[in-house]
């Protein structure tokens, strides 16, 4: 995948239109899309990938063993350090605030504190942090453990499109600018899927513990695939193996 980046910036652009990306294993999409040189304006992938490759996938597991470890009481909620650690060292807490999830990181581990309060990480982060208060939350019950994820995944999707504001209004499904639009896709189908399973639930008219709620999520997760589809004539074109029985040579 990083000697692809150096292939493809040798290739002139009007070259690039001309030019596909087959990988054998939908589980190198990721690392190609982030060695793509500078010269690769936009890509077109035609290829479904499994949900459970993805940063999200492993952040909804991050999510889960939190809350399982979580004790709460009248005053505050208390998080076991290891949960806590594993959502802090994640890619995606690590891309929007870095510098202070390191120094929450450090504090934790040189006070050997075991179980971090809420109330210490807010104030580790500050109050003008979004995302940190809504995961450092208790989530008791289903309801509760679900209104707790859509929040989370608003507040990320609103995160994403920031950071990509030029394009964020201009997006068409499949047409990706090499900057990270394509982490839309995944939130958008995480959103729709949630949305299902409160459907489900709610039709059947009964009650779920948190714990089953969890496992229901990971599980549908777990099996999805997102297919990223779009304009075949714009860009470099990224597909898998199978989708290359599509190509007219």
């Amino acid at each position: 995948a990083k000697i692809l980046g150096n292939e493809l910036s040798a290739i002139p652009a009007d070259k690039l239109q001309k030019s596909a990306v087959v990988l054998p294993d939908d589980t190198m999409l990721i690392p190609v899309l982030h060695s793509l040189p500078d010269n690769v304006q936009k890509i077109n992938i035609t290829m479904g990938y499994s949900f459970k490759n993805s940063m999200l996938y492993s952040f909804i597991e991050a999510l889960k063993s939190l809350q399982a470890g979580a004790k709460v009481s009248k005053s505050s909620a208390v998080f076991y350090h290891k949960d806590v650690l594993n959502v802090l060292q994640h890619p995606f807490i690590r891309k929007f605030n870095s510098a202070a999830a390191a120094d929450a990181v450090n504090t934790i581990n040189k006070r050997n504190i075991v179980y971090v309060s809420a109330k210490l990480l807010l104030k580790m982060f500050g109050e003008s942090d979004v995302i940190i208060p809504q995961i450092f939350k208790p989530a008791e019950t289903a309801a509760e453990a679900l209104e707790y994820f859509n929040d989370i995944l608003i507040n990320l999707f609103k995160i994403v499109t920031a950071e990509n504001i030029d394009n964020a209004n201009n997006l068409s499904p499949g047409n990706y600018e090499t900057n990270g639009n394509y982490e839309t896709e995944f939130l958008n189908k995480a959103y729709a899927e949630l949305n299902r399973i409160n459907d489900l639930i709610g039709s059947y008219g009964s009650e779920v513990s948190r714990d089953t709620f969890w496992n229901i999520l990971i599980e549908c997760f777990r099996s999805i695939k997102i297919p990223f589809s779009g304009e075949p004539l714009e860009g470099l074109q990224v597909m898998g193996m199978l989708e290359t029985r599509l190509l007219d040579f």
